[in-house]
């Protein structure tokens, strides 16, 4: 995703998550469980959107829908 978008999520499991919002989990363990305990790339399907996605005035599921990628658009 860093090659989509510069604010990649990290995705990982409910445990994971439970423990990284912890108030008490340090910056270090944090950044460890960043590296180590998110999903990898592989287990996502990706698709190119519209850009209108990025617009909340565009609430219309269409905006959502996969563009074919062999017309680029």
């Amino acid at each position: 995703m860093v090659d989509i978008h510069d604010r990649r999520p990290v995705a990982m499991s409910a445990a994971d998550a439970q423990h990284w919002l912890d108030p008490y989990t340090t910056v270090e363990h944090a950044a460890e469980m960043a590296r180590s305990a998110a999903r990898p790339v592989s287990e996502f399907d990706w698709y190119k959107v519209s850009r209108e996605v990025n617009d909340a005035r565009h609430d219309n599921p269409a905006v959502i829908v996969p563009l074919d990628p062999k017309l680029g658009k």
